[in-house]
C-alpha cells in the first residue's frame, strides 16, 4: 500500500509537470508572440491511460488543482469516472467546445464507453480498445485543431498488447504512427 501511495506521488508529480509545461508554452506566452491567440483558449486532451491504474485519479486531482488556470478534457468513460469519484463534478460534453464554458465547474469528459466496467487496481486487458480509442480521439482533437496539446495518462503496455494487437512499445511510438 505504501507502494502505491509513494508511485502514486510520484506520477502524480510527473503528471502535473507535464500539465504545468503545456500550460505556460501554450497559455503563458505573450499574446504579441502567438501565432493564433485563439489556440491558446483551447482545452487539453487527456487520454484515460489504463482505467485500472492511476490515470482516473490524478486527472481529477489536475483538475481540482488548475481548473482556473487553463481548460482539460479528459477522453474517457463518463459513467467509470462518475461513480468512482463521486465528490467531483463531472459533465459529459460532446463537443469538445464546450470544454471552456464548463471547466471550472466540473470537470469536462468527452465520453469514451467502457464495454465493461472495471475496478481501479485490477487489471482488465478488456479495456484496451478503449484505452486505444482515447488516444486516437485525443491525437485527432489535437491534429484538428479543436484541442492545443495531449497530456497522456499512463497505460498498462501488457494490458493492451493482450487485450488487442497494440504493436507499439508505448505511446511514442503509438503517436508517431498516429500522426504519420
Amino acid at each position: 500500500k505504501d507502494f502505491r501511495k509513494r508511485s502514486l506521488q510520484s506520477k502524480t508529480i510527473s503528471f502535473f509537470t507535464k500539465i504545468n509545461i503545456i500550460s505556460k508554452w501554450f497559455y503563458g506566452r505573450p499574446k504579441s508572440r502567438s501565432k493564433d491567440y485563439l489556440s491558446m483558449n483551447k482545452p487539453i486532451a487527456i487520454t484515460c491511460g489504463d482505467p485500472t491504474g492511476i490515470g482516473p485519479e490524478i486527472t481529477t486531482k489536475a483538475w481540482l488543482a488548475l481548473k482556473d488556470e487553463l481548460t482539460i478534457i479528459l477522453f474517457s468513460s463518463f459513467n467509470f469516472m462518475k461513480k468512482n469519484f463521486p465528490d467531483i463534478p463531472m459533465f459529459k460534453i460532446n463537443k469538445i467546445g464546450d470544454a471552456n464554458k464548463i471547466m471550472q465547474k466540473g470537470l469536462p469528459i468527452f465520453d469514451v464507453p467502457f464495454s465493461t466496467f472495471p475496478k481501479i487496481g485490477e487489471l482488465n486487458v478488456n479495456l484496451a480498445a478503449e484505452t486505444i480509442k482515447s488516444i486516437k480521439l485525443a491525437t485527432n482533437s489535437c491534429i484538428e485543431g479543436e484541442t492545443t496539446a495531449i497530456c497522456t495518462n499512463p497505460i498498462n503496455k501488457f494490458s493492451l498488447m493482450s487485450g488487442t494487437n497494440f504493436n507499439f512499445t508505448g505511446h511514442t511510438d503509438y503517436l508517431k504512427h498516429l500522426t504519420g
